[in-house]
């Protein structure tokens, strides 16, 4: 998608992409990355959150199931797209899959086992400004997404605004149609990240802040080819200022994360323990080795 969406040619039945849908095409490939790192960092998740991640997969990726099925009934892909239409059917069904059959599998401990978890504050009852300052900007995240997605289902003519040609092609439209369910993915998850804990919560804006700084990166990229007005510097400035937000928020104020003021204290006294255990390790290696030479010496002295 970023680095040769001219293969996606291979779905349609004209001979090649035009450049505005390519231009497309990329412009979602940070969301398709968000998807795939998302994946990894929910495998160091707690079982509630990670079911929270798989909920957001199925509902989203089962999402793209209709739309592609709409997209391929305007008579413009091939047959092959609709390897692409199974490929997001096949992944949501097997998160959903675990979700209802098999939900102790998000579990990893021994079942009767149950994970030390402390009461969580619901949204905007944090202990600090801080945390109900990222609580309203999350919120204000996840509202921007539902529009902007809704806006490329329903109306992706509407990016029109940003070209200097008089309308989108068909199959640019096509392609803004076939990324909105990553978008809703994102405000999906924002929502649900109100409900995690700190850890957990951190996680996800790490996520948003990489591929929304590398979205601001692909949309300067797309920018120069010289296709788009300057009222494209519109969406790279709401997307970046999105992830300048959560950098803000994860380099200035990590503890607004926690609405507690407890994972975080925790965190630290963990670290000084540590740092204090390893201290304890180097001054009793240093002194076992003092003792070592001197016993040496003193081996060597009697032999003489």
């Amino acid at each position: 998608m970023l680095f040769k969406p001219q293969v996606f040619a291979y779905y349609i039945y004209a001979d090649h992409l035009p450049p505005l849908a390519e231009d497309a095409i990329r412009w979602a490939s940070p969301f398709a990355y968000g998807y795939g790192l998302l994946a990894v960092f929910s495998l160091t998740m707690k079982q509630e959150e990670h079911l929270k991640v798989a909920w957001m997969y199925t509902s989203t990726l089962g999402m793209a199931v209709p739309i592609g099925c709409l997209v391929q009934s305007l008579g413009r892909w091939n047959p092959y797209n609709g390897s692409n239409i199974i490929i997001f059917a096949a992944l949501s069904a097997g998160y959903g899959t675990f979700i209802i059959r098999m939900s102790h599998a998000f579990h990893r401990g021994p079942r009767h086992l149950k994970q030390d978890e402390d009461d969580e504050p619901p949204a905007f009852q944090g202990v600090s400004k801080q945390s109900l300052a990222l609580d309203y900007f999350v919120t204000g995240h996840f509202v921007f997404a539902i529009g902007f997605a809704l806006t490329m289902l329903f109306r992706p003519e509407s990016f029109g605004t940003f070209i200097h040609d008089d309308q989108l092609p068909p199959l640019a439209e096509d392609s803004i149609r076939w990324s909105c369910p990553f978008v809703f993915g994102y405000g999906i998850l924002a929502k649900l990240s109100l409900t995690m804990k700190a850890e957990a919560r951190l996680k996800v804006a790490s996520m948003y802040c990489l591929t929304l700084g590398l979205a601001c990166l692909v949309g300067c990229y797309i920018h120069g080819n010289g296709r788009w007005n300057n009222l494209h510097f519109l969406c790279i400035l709401a997307v970046g200022a999105i992830g300048v937000g959560y950098a803000v928020f994860i380099l200035k104020h990590r503890h607004a994360f926690d609405r507690t003021g407890l994972w975080l204290d925790r965190q630290l006294w963990q670290d000084e323990e540590d740092l204090t255990a390893f201290w304890r390790y180097t001054s009793i290696s240093a002194e076992q080795a003092h003792l070592e030479g001197k016993g040496s010496g003193s081996s060597a002295l009697g032999f003489a």
